[in-house]
C-alpha cells in the first residue's frame, strides 16, 4: 500500500495543482493543462514500456476484451448522459 501511495503521490499533487491553476487563472487553461501533461510524461517516461504493450497486445483475447469492454462503458456512459441532458434540460421535467 505505501507502495502504491508513493506511486500517485506525484501524478495526485500535480492534478491538485493543476485546478487550483485553472480557478486563480481561467484565461491560462492552455497553458497550464500544456504543463500538467508535459509533467505527466515527464514522470511516466521511464515507466512506459512499448515492449510490455507489445506483449499485452500479442496475448490477444485477454488484452482485447478489457479495451472492448472499456469502450462499451464510455459509450454507455456517454448515452446516459445524452439522454439525462435531453430529458431533464431540453424538456425541462423540473417545471412538472
Amino acid at each position: 500500500m505505501k507502495k502504491y501511495l508513493q506511486n500517485i503521490a506525484f501524478p495526485v499533487l500535480l492534478e491538485i495543482l493543476c485546478i487550483i491553476g485553472f480557478v486563480l487563472y481561467p484565461k491560462k487553461i492552455v497553458y497550464i493543462n500544456f504543463i500538467m501533461l508535459m509533467g505527466f510524461i515527464l514522470y511516466y517516461y521511464k515507466r512506459f514500456s512499448f515492449h510490455e504493450l507489445m506483449d499485452n497486445v500479442k496475448t490477444g483475447l485477454c488484452f482485447w476484451k478489457k479495451v472492448i469492454y472499456c469502450f462499451r462503458c464510455y459509450f454507455k456512459l456517454y448515452y446516459f448522459l445524452y439522454i439525462f441532458r435531453v430529458v431533464f434540460f431540453y424538456y425541462g421535467w423540473w417545471n412538472v
